[in-house]
């Protein structure tokens, strides 16, 4: 009997896990930010490694929380944006024309508050960095 109560925890345990690995993912492609700033993302390229994202963002314009996989940003413009975080937590990025930056996974919102347009492109790494030999 103990054994078969071990066994059944151990079922729920993982299930659970497993659902709230599934919750992850899908929360994380509920909140790309293509389909949630259309305006302001294009695909430039996809396929099974990487995704490349044309970002535009007008001064004054503001995103709602999104998510980004870990990658490369590339500043194709001098601006001044605010990211929060889902903690909360803000902090103003000077972005200078050529500047090339990485970014691990994220969460954050934003906010042009410079007097320029950002203009930047995401390469966005499909895979885990283990899995690109």
């Amino acid at each position: 009997m103990k054994k078969q109560l071990m066994v059944g925890v151990g079922l729920v345990a993982c299930l659970a896990s497993g659902w709230v690995l599934l919750g992850g993912q899908t929360q994380e492609k509920e909140s790309d930010p293509v389909k949630l700033s259309p305006h302001m993302y294009q695909v430039r390229l996809e396929n099974r490694y990487v995704r490349v994202l044309e970002y535009h963002s007008e001064p004054g314009e503001k995103e709602v929380m999104h998510f980004h996989p870990p990658g490369v940003v590339y500043s194709l413009s001098d601006a001044t944006i605010r990211l929060t975080d889902g903690q909360g937590h803000s902090e103003e990025h000077h972005f200078k024309t050529g500047d090339v930056s990485w970014r691990n996974k994220t969460w954050h919102a934003s906010e042009n508050t410079g007097t320029t347009e950002l203009h930047a492109l995401a390469i966005e790494l499909k895979m885990p960095l283990e899995d690109l030999k």
